[in-house]
């Protein structure tokens, strides 16, 4: 497969929203996707094409109404990974944009 997968867990205890970013950086949503709703204790399965300069970003949010309040999550998807790799919601940070 050309892709690997990302388990995004919420590890937190209150209720987080996730959606697709158009770019690493997060300056801006992919408008074919919808904010998903991660409960927490659950996660969502992600795949990403992996290869030399591969990642993805994804906004994480309380309320996704707050655009100002995202964290991003970048998942570097630079080699092929051998299994699911877990990534946690709490370790999304400041956005880039």
């Amino acid at each position: 497969m050309n892709y690997d997968s990302y388990a995004l867990r919420n590890d937190t205890p209150g209720m987080l929203y996730v959606h697709l970013c158009a770019d690493p950086a997060c300056a801006r949503l992919d408008r074919h996707f919808e904010w998903i709703t991660v409960r927490p204790g659950a996660a969502m399965e992600e795949q990403v094409y992996w290869g030399p300069g591969e990642s993805a970003g994804y906004a994480v949010a309380s309320d996704p109404a707050t655009g100002s309040a995202w964290q991003c999550l970048v998942l570097d998807a630079a080699a092929k990974a051998p299994t699911t790799v877990d990534a946690p919601l709490s370790s999304a940070s400041t956005c880039a944009r």
